[in-house]
């Protein structure tokens, strides 16, 4: 069977290992000459990939954080101090170890997330591109990414809108949220999306035999998906490409 799957797909040992690997080859080469968009999310593997990233750069720099501008690609509507919000998360894990960066623009749900939005369009004006040179998404066992859930209203948003606010219709992600759309995703000259644990198998075999899954609608550009052995279980082997063999 076929797979659906947009984008290119890796399985791999470990997801933190080759999300830094591959996040410090994307912006090693263009931060080097001009200010970049770098938009990160939440979660447990998210942390992990931002750890690692962390302990690769300290030890040998590559990527010049001086001209990476961080952005939220979702945050839940808490104040920046809270344990659940995803931007302390962004610093603690990463921005307090690598810094300075160029700018930090989390998401807010008091403006809809129009700074990020401005951001954005700023950046596609100014250096000819998107707006988001690279993004990086999770997968949740409903099959979300960024906070777009099944159901919710922030599915139907409009390309022209990057962010919006939304929740989740079942309860089962908590807090209000706002987060970039489709259109806004879109904006991104490449993702990768890290997927790991036996929790999130389900998903992506729905989404890989043609479910409509939030994740699986997702038309962002150089879509990578990096998934560990567990959350491939469930999915044909023929589906996979190696890291070597990955267009970048």
């Amino acid at each position: 069977m076929a797979s659906l799957i947009k984008g290119q797909l890796v399985v791999v040992e470990s997801v933190p290992d080759t999300f830094a690997l591959l996040a410090r080859k994307i912006l090693e080469p263009i931060s080097k000459s001009r200010e970049v968009v770098l938009a990160l999310s939440g979660g447990p593997t998210a942390r992990l990939c931002y750890d690692r990233l962390a302990s690769m750069e300290i030890s040998e720099r590559k990527i010049n954080w001086a001209n990476i501008h961080v952005i939220m690609g979702d945050e839940r509507c808490v104040d920046f101090s809270d344990i659940d919000s995803n931007a302390k998360l962004v610093k603690e894990s990463l921005l307090d170890k690598v810094g300075p960066v160029n700018a930090f623009t989390p998401l807010t749900c008091g403006d809809r997330g129009e700074s990020v939005a401005n951001v954005i369009e700023g950046a596609a004006r100014k250096n000819s591109t998107l707006g988001i040179d690279l993004a990086h998404l999770g997968l949740g066992p409903d099959g979300h990414s960024a906070s777009l859930f099944p159901n919710s209203t922030a599915l139907f948003a409009d390309d022209s809108v990057l962010t919006t606010l939304n929740s989740d219709p079942s309860g089962n992600n908590p807090h209000d949220r706002v987060t970039l759309t489709y259109g806004g995703l879109s904006r991104a000259e490449k993702t990768l999306i890290t997927v790991s644990g036996a929790s999130k198998a389900d998903a992506l075999a729905q989404i890989a035999s043609g479910i409509p899954l939030p994740a699986a609608n997702l038309h962002s550009h150089g879509l990578i998906w990096i998934v560990d052995q567990a959350a491939a279980s469930k999915l044909p082997s023929s589906i996979a490409t190696s890291v070597d063999d990955l267009e970048i």
